[in-house]
């Protein structure tokens, strides 16, 4: 799962309100779940149990304090906790990877649509992750990284790895700022710390 600034922000915002007592443990599961759900469909482990307890405790209602809720708010938090703790580290790491990403692309460590595919094969409302999957789904038939490579016939390779040249030539422009913005946007904050 990739989130863009907006998902990720709002889910940094409900776990630490979740740790912090700010927002109680049945409530802050179902915005984690719903927020998540909203953003992506592509969900982590991480939020399997938010999944859960939003699932088990949908009859209850939102507003409702009764003993039901608050039997399930004290069976539920110890594991709420540890979930959001799991979930910021999540969060933390996939941003710190992605920063690495971007930056290999910048200094040429790894080609310009091997970084595109990384970073834009992941769902996000961040419009330059958006633009590199754009551009990635434009070269989703040409071998990209070495393991692909390796199993290609050595002449259509070359007709191939002209074709990826000319494609890198014509949005290197393009793909250089995106990896740019993604690492000023993400280096911005830390989720964890």
């Amino acid at each position: 799962m990739q989130l863009g600034s907006e998902a990720r922000n709002a889910i940094i915002k409900i776990a630490y309100d979740v740790l912090s007592g700010r927002l109680d443990s049945i409530s802050g599961s179902r915005r984690l779940w719903r927020t998540a759900d909203e953003m992506t469909n592509e969900l982590p482990p991480e939020f399997d149990l938010f999944v859960e307890i939003d699932q088990q405790t949908d009859w209850l209602g939102e507003n409702t304090r009764t003993s039901e809720w608050i039997n399930c708010e004290i069976e539920c938090k110890d594991k709420v906790f540890a979930s959001c703790k799991k979930l910021l580290l999540y969060l933390e790491d996939q941003r710190q990877e992605t920063i690495e990403i971007a930056n290999s692309v910048l200094t040429g460590k790894i080609g310009l649509l091997e970084g595109a595919h990384l970073i834009g094969s992941c769902a996000s409302d961040d419009p330059d992750i958006q633009l590199l999957g754009v551009l990635a789904t434009e070269t989703d038939h040409l071998p990209i990284t070495a393991q692909e490579k390796i199993v290609w016939n050595p002449e259509r390779l070359i007709d191939k790895e002209r074709e990826i040249s000319e494609f890198e030539v014509r949005t290197k422009d393009e793909i250089l700022s995106a990896c740019k913005k993604i690492v000023e946007k993400l280096e911005r904050y830390e989720v964890a710390g």
